[in-house]
C-alpha cells in the first residue's frame, strides 16, 4: 500500500513538473499574468536604433512570424556573464516574468539573468527544425544519394548557396526548397515533389543566364528525377 501511494505521489509530481510552465503558443492567453514560458529560441536581434537598445529573442519562428519574444534592454546585458547567442540561441529556453503583448505577440521583459534559463528537462525542437527533420527523412527515403546531389545542383543553379558535392539534406538545402516554394507560390512543405521539379524546370527555361547546353543538362537531370516515385 505504501509503495502504491509512493508511486501515485511521484506520478502526480511528475505531471505537475510537466505542466509547471506555459508553451510559447499558450502565452497569448495569459496576458498580464506572471508565469514561466518555455519554447525554442530561433533568433537574437540587437535593435540599436530603438530606445534602450533592446535585444530581442524570438521563439519558434523568426520575425515577423515569431510566436513569442523575450526582451533584454542594453543596460541589463552586463548582468550576463556570456554572450546571449552562446547561452540561448537554437536551444530550448524558459523565460519567467509578466506576460505582455505588442500587436498580439506575447513577450516578457527580462531584467535579471535568473528570469531566463535553458530548458534541460524537456528538450524541444523549433518548428523549423522539426519540419527539416521530416523533410530530411523524406528525401533520404525517396531519393538515392546521387539524386539528392542532383537536386542540390538544380537549386544551386537557381542561386542558392549549397554544397552540391554532399548528398546530406542539410538545413541550408531545406531552407532553399522552402524559399523556392514561397517565391513560386507552391505549397510550402519543404518536399521536392513533381510540382516543384516542374517549376524548377520552368525557372531554368526562363533564366537568360543559361545557354542551350546548360538548359539541356538541367533538363536531363530533372527528367531522371521525375522517374522516382514522388
Amino acid at each position: 500500500m505504501k509503495l502504491k501511494l509512493f508511486l501515485i505521489f511521484n506520478l502526480l509530481y511528475f505531471i505537475t513538473l510537466i505542466n509547471a510552465y506555459l508553451s510559447t503558443y499558450e502565452a497569448a492567453n495569459y496576458i498580464g499574468k506572471v508565469d514561466e514560458v518555455c519554447g525554442f529560441c530561433v533568433s537574437i536581434t540587437y535593435e540599436k536604433d530603438k530606445k534602450g537598445s533592446p535585444v530581442v529573442l524570438d521563439f519558434e519562428k523568426k520575425y515577423p512570424e515569431q510566436v513569442f519574444s523575450a526582451i533584454i534592454y542594453e543596460y541589463n546585458l552586463k548582468k550576463f556573464d556570456k554572450p546571449l547567442e552562446e547561452m540561448f540561441l537554437n536551444k530550448p529556453v524558459c523565460v519567467k516574468g509578466e506576460i505582455n503583448a505588442i500587436k498580439g505577440i506575447p513577450f516578457i521583459i527580462i531584467s535579471e539573468p535568473v528570469q531566463i534559463k535553458v530548458m534541460e528537462r524537456y528538450k524541444v525542437d523549433s518548428d523549423e527544425i522539426y519540419l527539416w527533420k521530416k523533410c530530411r527523412d523524406y528525401h533520404n527515403m525517396w531519393f538515392k544519394s546521387k539524386d539528392r546531389i542532383k537536386l542540390k545542383i538544380l537549386l544551386k543553379a537557381l542561386g542558392y548557396d549549397l554544397n552540391e558535392k554532399s548528398d546530406i539534406w542539410d538545413i541550408e538545402t531545406h531552407r532553399a526548397v522552402i524559399d523556392f516554394q514561397k517565391k513560386n507560390k507552391l505549397p510550402v512543405d519543404g518536399l521536392v515533389k513533381r510540382k516543384v521539379l516542374f517549376e524548377i524546370e520552368n525557372s531554368i527555361n526562363k533564366n537568360k543566364n543559361f545557354n542551350y547546353e546548360q538548359k539541356k543538362y538541367f533538363y536531363y537531370i530533372i527528367q531522371s528525377l521525375l522517374k522516382r516515385k514522388i
